[in-house]
């Protein structure tokens, strides 16, 4: 549900940026992570009478399966895409195929806030 996900949400961030408040370490496209972990801890739910199965896969550990699931991903390698550059890039990018304009040159027009790595990505399909 809505409201499981946002707990999974506030949580990791909570715990994760405890200095702050929790929305300031919240990125967009966190949620969708999170969505997809939900959906896959309630499609593996055990609804069978009351045994070993269904007090590890049972219905009321969804929410903190899903909080595991999404801090393990997270610690794997997927907090650096969401990590808020700081300035933008002054060297180009190398490439197999040479040397490739800054990234701010082709991304949108600088706002002055600073931008998520998955975000400057993704100018370079827009």
């Amino acid at each position: 549900s809505r409201k499981a996900m946002q707990q999974v949400l506030f949580h990791w961030c909570k715990a994760n940026n405890p200095a702050k408040d929790a929305s300031e370490s919240y990125r967009q496209g966190m949620n969708e992570l999170a969505a997809v972990l939900y959906f896959a801890v309630r499609s593996g739910e055990f609804s069978g009478a009351s045994s070993p199965a269904a007090d590890l896969c049972g219905s009321a550990h969804s929410e903190a399966d899903t909080f595991a699931l999404f801090s393990s991903l997270m610690e794997a390698g997927l907090r650096d895409m969401f990590a808020v550059e700081k300035g933008a890039r002054k060297i180009p990018v190398k490439s197999p195929i040479g040397e490739l304009p800054p990234t701010r040159a082709l991304g949108p027009p600088e706002r002055g806030r600073p931008q998520s790595a998955i975000l400057a990505r993704c100018s370079f399909i827009f």
